[in-house]
């Protein structure tokens, strides 16, 4: 409904509402586009029906209505539309969802927020700088110094500059992969004390690892189970 709407929108706008109606759910999507004419409106839900004005601007099969009709009427509800030509078009519609209750939270679960940075130096080493975030904003809270590196190679050149206390390192990595870079930072007797994680969804790289003792301090498969990794942290 919402790419219908763009498509056959050229000027003015398309909003996406959802609010609650009578302890359901309403979802209403409205446009200022070419509208449909009033005669047409019984037929727009039916499979493989264009309007035949739509149909010379745009291309598509004719079943995405159709197909959202079926869907809607499968979660109990219908789909309603008013429109006029020339102004725009407002579909919504309305069903009933079961209450989502949190889960309680197991008493393990995130503990890490209480480990005590006390100003320890931490490199994060991903190319994903969603992956950097996500371990920055983890980290951040609990005063530990974080610098971040987004290959190998710099995450070398960080370790000489800033002597970190622990390495989370990703280890599928362009330039200069994660294997690579313990191997390098290891090679000066200066680093041997630095922890390093390593991290990857790959497990064949566990493996390698492990083929490489002394590299890392410890192999966290993706995604990471943070109760683990909080043991391992303390």
């Amino acid at each position: 409904i919402i790419n219908n709407a763009i498509k056959f929108t050229f000027t003015g706008q398309v909003t996406f509402d959802v609010s609650m109606i009578d302890k359901k759910i309403r979802f209403c999507v409205q446009d200022t586009g070419i509208g449909i004419p009033k005669n047409k409106l019984d037929k727009i839900f039916k499979a493989f029906h264009q309007l035949e004005d739509q149909s010379r601007q745009t291309e598509g099969t004719g079943l995405g209505l159709a197909i959202s009709k079926r869907i809607v009427k499968m979660m109990g509800g219908d789909i309603c539309v008013e429109s006029e030509e020339g102004k725009g078009s407002k579909f919504w519609f309305e069903i009933s969802l079961p209450e989502v209750f949190k889960k309680k939270k197991n008493e393990n679960s995130h503990k890490w927020r209480n480990v005590k940075g006390d100003g320890l130096r931490v490199l994060i080493v991903d190319d994903n700088l969603l992956n950097r975030k996500f371990f920055m904003q983890m980290l951040k809270m609990n005063n530990f110094e974080i610098y971040e590196a987004e290959n190998g190679f710099q995450a070398v050149e960080q370790t000489e500059l800033i002597r970190p206390h622990l390495i989370l390192m990703d280890v599928m990595m362009p330039v200069m992969n994660g294997i690579e870079a313990m191997s390098e930072i290891r090679k000066n007797p200066a680093n041997k004390d630095i922890v390093i994680f390593a991290i990857s969804a790959n497990t064949n790289m566990e493996n390698e690892c492990q083929e490489k003792p002394g590299t890392c301090n410890e192999f966290f498969r993706k995604p990471i189970d943070m109760d683990y990794f909080y043991r391992k942290e303390k």
